[in-house]
């Protein structure tokens, strides 16, 4: 259909141009033609011309096209290792080329589009070759990250080939998926004799000269009324050791260990199963735990007027990490108890009712770190001017329902990049509407974002003045955070991290030197990359690049040495990974001639997830088949697998495409009106006129 930009009445403007120019031209003089050959150029003359300006309302043309689009049957192949452990090398490669033919006969017979991809949702490319390269088998979240990629429904059925044992998140049987799954059972299913640990049970933090508890939960099949011996060891040197009878009637069985905590830092304490029976799978007869021997809490105060859902909290995040000790004084709930502390949080305070005025005057002059978090109303703006001295409030009388956003520039510490993004998804909380003053070497970890529109309003203010810390959080409702966090990832990963880091960053004492080398994480999985934090300083402290740095890593059985440079795009070393066990590390540096020395400590644990367990989970197959309209079928018996996907329907998508052609981009228009044109010309040469 044609269409201008312009209003349709335009169009008869043009009409009316071309037949007046034609007018003047051909009607108001006399001419040396007869007037046959007048109205025929003036016809040519005035469709020109109308064409001409025609062009000057911008024509366009809208075309709509379909497009045919096959639909997808996806291969979800489970490339971790328990199917090979279960059924051995020979039968899982036999299948994945049966299953290949397969696959490509039902591509051929129904014309559609067959892709192959492992549990990390990438393409297979080598179909010659196995894949088993995934340390652990998380069958929902590849199921997942198919649907959530195929935006355009294209896919029309998936057929997963798995042993049904997960390791990492839910199981997949109690999701519905907008495509049918089917499974194939690759994996042994038969019970077989096998004793394993099903599970260890430890404090991961303990304190220097107390004992702390391993609680073994010992699993079995086949091995009623044997005896077990259960070790306990300690960098190889046997601790403690017990002889359990496997009692018939019970599943599991249980052993304690009361552990003395004796040397400070990580310490390596091996489970051992010892059984005179032979057994099926003795990969799940030993377990390592690390734990980390510190020398002390860190001791924390909350301070607040009256109980709010926000405390409860910050209360659970605090005590996800045993090394803080958090008391909380409430008025007319708790007393407050008067001790050093390495933190205080003033929740609401200081407000006009002078609840613990005289305490909170106590820690400040005390030079302890605070933590001021800020409600909509109550605060004492006086007071709380003077002990804050990063920011300053003026009185409001307004609050914003509004969301945040993470600042890039902050660099007291790092947030997890994983899960920044997932700020967008929380829901708003109450803000202060209010002008405040920050202080120039104060840093601002979250602004205000107010529907799309991101703000310059600070939300969570740090700051430092030589052992001096606090931060102020202007905010209230942020509660419902973590359970928001936790209905959309089954984790509360990104609410503890912040307040895990802001409380870190209060209650860790300045450190003087220009150098800093730190762990990224204390506790690495075998198939993780092992990475550094490094940062160099100048005498003033600020952060410098390109200073060489020596790096010593020992461990119990290996020495590894590097040698870099500082990197402001690349602030963290990556190591790679390592083997299982504890690791202490070295750094030095020269800055300006003066030497540097940092050291610190970190764990990696054996990964052996797959070996634990090689007993396979058809039932969970059958359910998730069934639930998503698809069927199960056993590796043996693929030409059943064969028969349903050549008998199923797969109809192919139509996409209808709407397209807007520009007339003024079509040549040929162009072309038709100097053809009038030429020929207007020749004619008028052609019986004597100009």
């Amino acid at each position: 259909m044609l269409n201008t930009s312009l209003s349709s009445y335009w169009l008869l403007l043009c009409i009316i141009l071309g037949l007046g120019y034609a007018y003047l031209l051909y009607t108001a003089q006399k001419q040396p033609w007869s007037s046959k050959w007048k109205w025929l150029l003036f016809s040519i003359r005035g469709i020109a011309v109308a064409a001409i300006t025609f062009l000057f309302l911008e024509p366009f043309v809208n075309q709509t096209s379909t497009e045919v689009e096959s639909r997808k049957l996806v291969f979800l192949w489970d490339d971790s290792e328990s199917a090979k452990l279960a059924l051995g090398n020979e039968v899982v490669e036999k299948e994945w080329k049966e299953l290949h033919e397969l696959a490509d006969e039902v591509a051929e017979q129904k014309k559609v589009e067959l892709q192959w991809k492992n549990l990390a949702n990438k393409p297979i490319e080598n179909p010659d070759s196995v894949p088993t390269e995934a340390a652990l088998t998380p069958l929902r979240q590849s199921l997942d990250a198919i649907a959530s990629g195929d935006q355009s429904n294209s896919i029309a059925e998936v057929v997963l080939i798995s042993d049904g044992i997960y390791n990492r998140g839910a199981s997949p049987d109690y999701y519905a998926y907008p495509f049918k799954v089917s499974t194939i059972g690759l994996g042994d299913s038969t019970e077989k004799k096998d004793v394993s640990i099903a599970s260890l049970k430890y404090n991961k933090v303990v304190y220097q000269g107390n004992k702390f508890p391993m609680l073994v939960e010992i699993a079995h099949q086949g091995f009623e009324n044997e005896s077990i011996q259960v070790v306990l060891k300690n960098n190889g040197e046997i601790l403690n050791q017990k002889t359990i009878k496997i009692n018939s009637q019970d599943i599991t069985n249980q052993v304690s260990f009361l552990v003395e905590a004796n040397s400070e830092g990580y310490q390596q304490y091996e489970i051992q199963l010892n059984s005179t029976s032979e057994e099926f799978n003795k990969a799940n007869n030993s377990r390592t735990a690390f734990v980390n021997i510190v020398e002390g809490k860190k001791k924390i105060v909350l301070l607040a007027a009256a109980p709010h859902p926000d405390i409860k909290a910050i209360k659970k995040s605090i005590e996800r990490n045993e090394n803080y000790e958090l008391i909380l004084a409430i008025d007319q709930v708790s007393a407050y108890k008067a001790d050093d502390y390495d933190l205080a949080i003033l929740f609401h305070l200081p407000n006009r009712k002078n609840v613990f005025q005289n305490e909170i005057k106590q820690l400040y002059n005390a030079n302890t770190s605070i933590w001021f978090v800020v409600g909509n109303g109550g605060i004492d703006i006086a007071e709380f001017n003077m002990l804050n001295e990063g920011v300053q409030l003026n009185p409001w009388q307004e609050v914003d329902e509004a969301n945040i956003y993470y600042n890039n520039d902050f660099n007291a510490f790092d947030l997890d990049r994983e899960s920044i993004p997932n700020l967008d998804e929380l829901p708003p909380a109450s803000m202060p509407f209010i002008e405040h003053r920050i202080n120039p070497k104060a840093e601002t970890l979250f602004y205000k974002r107010v529907g799309r529109v991101k703000t310059q309003q600070p939300i969570s203010v740090f700051y430092e003045d030589g052992d001096y810390k606090e931060s102020t959080l202007l905010l209230e409702g942020f509660w419902n955070w973590r359970l928001v966090e936790y209905l959309q990832t089954e984790e509360y990963k990104l609410f503890d991290d912040w307040v895990g880091k802001t409380v870190r960053w209060l209650t860790t004492k300045n450190n003087k030197s220009q150098l800093e080398v730190y762990s990224i994480k204390e506790s690495y999985a075998s198939f993780e990359q092992v990475s550094l934090a490094v940062e160099t300083y100048n005498e003033v402290y600020q952060e410098i690049f390109g200073k060489k740095i020596n790096l010593n890593i020992s461990g119990s059985d290996s020495t590894y040495q590097f040698s870099f440079t500082t990197d402001r795009l690349t602030p963290n070393f990556e190591i790679g990974t390592l083997p299982e066990g504890k690791y202490v590390f070295e750094a030095s540096a020269t800055i300006n001639g003066k030497s540097f020395v940092d050291k610190g400590q970190f764990v990696v644990s054996g990964n052996n997830f797959e070996e634990l367990n090689l007993l396979a989970n058809f039932g969970m197959l059958e359910r998730l088949a069934d639930k998503n309209e698809g069927r199960f079928f056993h590796y043996q018996n693929t030409s059943e697998l064969l028969d349903y996907l050549v008998q199923n329907d797969y109809p192919q998508i139509l996409k209808s495409k709407n397209k807007t052609v520009p007339l003024t981009n079509n040549y040929w228009l162009y072309v038709i009106i100097l053809i009038l044109i030429f020929m207007e010309w020749f004619l008028r040469r052609y019986f004597g006129s100009y």
